[in-house]
């Protein structure tokens, strides 16, 4: 088994990273650029327990069926390990197919910035002088154990997506990860109205076609909108 299905449950970040972006685009080999692979985080300390509560009341059963292809078991709560701990909810099996969605405040999302920031640095994709003043200053300021607010988060989100290579202002990313060549899932996150959403899938077969980014940004918008 690859190290990205072992780590599924720690892809709660931007897809900016070993990513090529999708949103917006007719199909994959129109898409943004990529950026180099980078290895995949440490395995996440989580727990799952059988729930039909918090988390897992974002999406229907009706959209993970959807985004999966085929039934899947669940759903089960579990927390996200990270700079700050997220609750998610995921169905499958990491082994197979698996869907995981998340929705939290934006600024604790913006917790991981100081993290972000050297991954980041270290693809060599931040080459613009005004984002790399903008990603800087707001880790430096969630470094001192402040918190970024709400707008400012969102703000901080639509940036990582324009050093990506999407659009300035946009506040959704849909991403193949790792890369079109090694397609092993797709992941979607919004920040808007001060509120970070995620969407991952996990299955064989994908492609990045126009028609699975669809998938992933209607159960985006549905958590979103929860």
């Amino acid at each position: 088994m690859n190290s990205l299905r072992r780590h599924v449950l720690t892809v709660v970040l931007p897809g900016v990273l070993g990513a090529t972006l999708l949103t917006g685009c007719a199909s994959p080999t129109d898409a943004g650029g990529e950026g180099p692979a980078t290895d995949a985080p440490a395995p996440a300390a989580a727990t799952q327990t059988p729930s039909a509560s918090g988390a897992c009341d974002l999406i229907g059963a009706d959209q993970v069926t959807a985004l999966a292809g085929q039934s899947l078991d669940g759903p089960f709560e579990t927390t996200v390990a990270g700079s700050v701990e997220f609750p998610a909810c995921v169905w499958g099996d990491p082994a197979g197919a698996t869907v995981q969605v998340s929705r939290i405040p934006a600024e604790d999302w913006a917790q991981q910035l100081p993290e972000m920031l050297q991954q980041l640095e270290a693809t060599g994709l931040v080459d613009d002088a005004e984002n790399t003043r903008k990603i800087r200053e707001a880790s430096a300021l969630v470094g001192t154990g402040e918190k970024l607010d709400a707008v400012q988060a969102c703000e901080i989100f639509s940036t990582t997506i324009e050093i990506a290579g999407g659009e300035p202002g946009r506040t959704e990313t849909v991403n193949i990860v790792p890369s079109l060549e090694d397609p092993q899932a797709l992941t979607g996150q919004s920040c808007r109205d001060g509120v970070f959403s995620s969407v991952l899938v996990m299955k064989d077969g994908i492609t990045g076609a126009a028609e699975e980014v669809a998938v992933v940004e209607r159960a985006l918008a549905a958590v979103a909108t929860h």
